[in-house]
C-alpha cells in the first residue's frame, strides 16, 4: 500500500513537470541540481544541449556502460556464446566493496545472466567477474598491454579505453571496471552520450537496460541449483516510455543518471552528473526529457 502510495505520487509529481513545461514553453533550459548535463537525439545522434557536459568528472556505476559495451564487443570478436559460456565467480569479485548483485564465490553463470547482475542491480561484483574472465581471453590472444600491470582485469581495462577512443570520447579515461571512486576514473556528460548512443543500438543491451526484474539460476560449488532475482536500480523504468540506461552513486561522483526516453520515433538520451540527491536525479532527468522533447519538436509546441 505504501509502495503504491509512492509511486502515485511520483507519477503526480511527473505529470505536474511536464503540465508546467508545457505550460511556460520553455526557451532556456530548466533549472537542474545536477553539476553537469546533456540531452542527445537518439534516432539522430544528435547532441542537442548541455552544461559543463565537457568537463570532467567521476561517473560512478555509469562507467558499466562501458563495462558491458567492451564485453559484447570480446564476444563478438572472440565469437563466443553469452549463452552457453559459463563463468565461474572468483572471491575477488565477491570481495568488493559497494552495492552487489549478490554473487557467491565458486557459483557458475552464464555470461548473458552475468551482464544482467552488471546492468540491473549495478552489481561490482558482476562487473568484476565477467571483465576478469574477459581479460584472460585478451592475455591469452597475445594482446599486447602497456601496463606493468598485467591482470586480466588490467587487459579489460585497457580494452574500455581503446573503445573510448573509437567513439571518440576524448575526455574520458577508465580505471576500473565498476566506478568505485577513483580520481582516474573520469568521464563527461557529453562523452558518456557517445558511447550511449551506440550502446543502446546494441540488442542486448537495448532488451537488459529497459528490464525492472531479472531472475536466473546459477549452479552452486555442490552442483546443486541457484535462483538468483534482481531488481533494477532505474525507479523511472515505471514510466513505460523509459526504457534505460543506468544509474550511479558514490560519495566522490554523486548521484548520477543516464536515461533513456522512447515514445513512438522519438528517443531522448539523457546524461545528469553529480545531483544533489539520489531522488533528485529523477527529476532532473524528467526535466531533461521534457526539454528535449521542446528542443526537438519546438515547431509543434
Amino acid at each position: 500500500m505504501i509502495l503504491h502510495t509512492y509511486k502515485n505520487k511520483f507519477y503526480s509529481l511527473f505529470l505536474l513537470i511536464h503540465i508546467l513545461i508545457m505550460k511556460n514553453n520553455y526557451i532556456h533550459p530548466p533549472f537542474l541540481s545536477c553539476s553537469s548535463w546533456s540531452i542527445f537525439n537518439g534516432t539522430t545522434k544528435e547532441f542537442l544541449f548541455g552544461s559543463a557536459e565537457h568537463q570532467r568528472r567521476e561517473i560512478a556505476s555509469l562507467t558499466k556502460l562501458m563495462t558491458t559495451y567492451t564485453a559484447l564487443q570480446i564476444v563478438k570478436k572472440y565469437e563466443l556464446d553469452i549463452y552457453e559460456q559459463n563463468i565461474d565467480v572468483d572471491n575477488q569479485s565477491v570481495g568488493l566493496r559497494g552495492i552487489s548483485a549478490n554473487l557467491s564465490e565458486d557459483d557458475t553463470l552464464c555470461l548473458y545472466d552475468l551482464l544482467h547482475g552488471v546492468l540491473i542491480p549495478s552489481g561490482n561484483d558482476a562487473s568484476h567477474c565477467v571483465a576478469s574472465f574477459l581479460g584472460e581471453i585478451l592475455e591469452t590472444s597475445g594482446k599486447k598491454l602497456q601496463s606493468q600491470d598485467r591482470s586480466p582485469i588490467q587487459y579489460f581495462i585497457s580494452e574500455m579505453n581503446l573503445n573510448a577512443t573509437k567513439l571518440n570520447m576524448k575526455s574520458t579515461n577508465y580505471a576500473n571496471t565498476t566506478g568505485l571512486a577513483n580520481p582516474y576514473n573520469k568521464s563527461t556528460a557529453y562523452d558518456i552520450g557517445l558511447l550511449a548512443l551506440s550502446a543502446i543500438r546494441d540488442p542486448i543491451i537495448k532488451d537488459i537496460v529497459r528490464k525492472k526484474e531479472y531472475t536466473c539460476v546459477a549452479v552452486d560449488f555442490l552442483g546443486d541449483e541457484k535462483i538468483y532475482r534482481w531488481n533494477s536500480t532505474n525507479k523511472l523504468l515505471e514510466n513505460s516510455n523509459f526504457n534505460g540506461l543506468k544509474t550511479g552513486h558514490t560519495d566522490s561522483a554523486g548521484p548520477c543518471m543516464c536515461g533513456s526516453y522512447q515514445k513512438n520515433d522519438l528517443n531522448i538520451i539523457t546524461f545528469a552528473l553529480n545531483c544533489s540527491t539520489i531522488e533528485n536525479r529523477w527529476y532532473d532527468t524528467i526535466k531533461l526529457v521534457e526539454y528535449g522533447k521542446y528542443l526537438i519538436l519546438k515547431d509543434d509546441y
